[in-house]
């Protein structure tokens, strides 16, 4: 390889640009998350059963109305006896372990394949509740989660004297 210097002059028509350090780290930050949440990082990715580091974590959806709070959390195939939620008057914690087994059997071959591993998810509720009336529901793979808003924290509508 040559290696050639450059001179103070010919370094004098090399355009000068200026950018922004924040604009940079946030593009650099952005391409790491595409990088590691694509799913050829994980190979069952497609199923939606795994983040990118290839363990379960319950897909959640959470909706408010004015008097409750709802979760609702997938686990499919994970029975809901070995699922743990834990409530105080603004976190849910979800937690629980599974067990997977694949088992195929042919006349040359015997194939068995076994995963197992914990669980967790943690969220800020949007509302206090009241820990005492959470009422949780397991069906078809999915546990619902309902917890009451306590009465500070539940919109009423007033209505104005004339």
């Amino acid at each position: 390889m040559k290696i050639t210097k450059r001179s103070e002059h010919e370094n004098a028509h090399l355009p000068v640009t200026q950018s922004d350090p924040v604009s940079s780290l946030r593009s650099m930050h952005n391409m790491m998350d595409r990088l590691l949440s694509d799913r050829f990082m994980t190979p069952f990715g497609h199923l939606g059963l795994t983040d990118s580091f290839g363990s379960f974590s319950p897909k959640v959806d959470i909706s408010e109305t004015e008097k409750e709070v709802k979760v609702r959390a997938e686990v499919p195939g994970i029975n809901p006896e070995d699922v743990s939620i834990e409530v105080t008057d603004d976190t849910l914690s979800i937690t629980g372990t599974i067990e997977k087994s694949n088992e195929e059997k042919d006349e040359n071959y015997y194939r068995m394949e076994r995963s197992s591993g914990q669980f967790s998810r943690e969220f800020m509720l949007p509302s206090k509740v009241d820990v005492d009336s959470v009422n949780a529901e397991a069906k078809n793979g999915v546990i619902v989660i309902t917890l009451t808003k306590q009465p500070s924290e539940q919109k009423r509508k007033v209505k104005i004297k004339t």
